[in-house]
């Protein structure tokens, strides 16, 4: 069976009977999790997760997730939840921006945020919200400072199940 392609004339015309035969082209990603962490770094990361969101018609889910610092642990216990409180406080500011910002350029877009090691986060963030694409910054850090503070992209991208976009950013 010989089928045709449709004709700019085709589409003029509106003829029902020559019809494009292919559905309209989907986004590579439906599903996109961006990790955050607020740095002044971050802000071409979210940027670039932002447009690929928008190209794909996909959904974004922002991700925070933050490690409690040990020094806290030192605090009464007051103190201590005094100071997750204004944290989580911060954070909830900081991504209800980041959501506004993504649902006025017409993208699909949540929030979520975890208290917990961010590798541990996102891979079960990722399982659980069936994510198609995880977005993350790297400082490309080398030698010393990345033995001692570690690359969370590199922890992340074993455990994720889904493809990584890591994006480097200068410090």
């Amino acid at each position: 069976m010989n089928r045709r392609t449709e004709t700019p004339e085709d589409r003029l015309q509106g003829n029902p009977a020559k019809q494009p035969l292919t559905e309209p082209a989907k986004g590579v990603y439906e599903r996109i999790l961006l990790g955050v962490d607020f740095s002044p770094t971050s802000t071409p990361v979210y940027e670039h997760a932002l447009k690929l969101a928008r190209q794909n018609h996909a959904e974004l889910l922002l991700m925070h997730a933050y490690d409690i610092p040990k020094t806290v642990s030192f605090m009464p216990p007051d103190s201590y939840e005094q100071w997750l409180t204004d944290y989580h406080n911060h954070a909830a500011d900081q991504m209800k921006r980041l959501v506004n910002q993504a649902r006025e350029e017409g993208v699909r877009c949540h929030a979520l945020i975890l208290a917990g090691l961010p590798e541990d986060a996102i891979a079960a963030a990722v399982q659980k919200a069936k994510m198609d694409l995880v977005v993350i910054g790297t400082h490309g850090r080398h030698g010393l400072s990345r033995l001692l503070a570690g690359s969370i992209a590199s922890r992340i991208t074993p455990r994720a199940g889904c493809p990584v976009l890591t994006i480097h950013v200068a410090s």
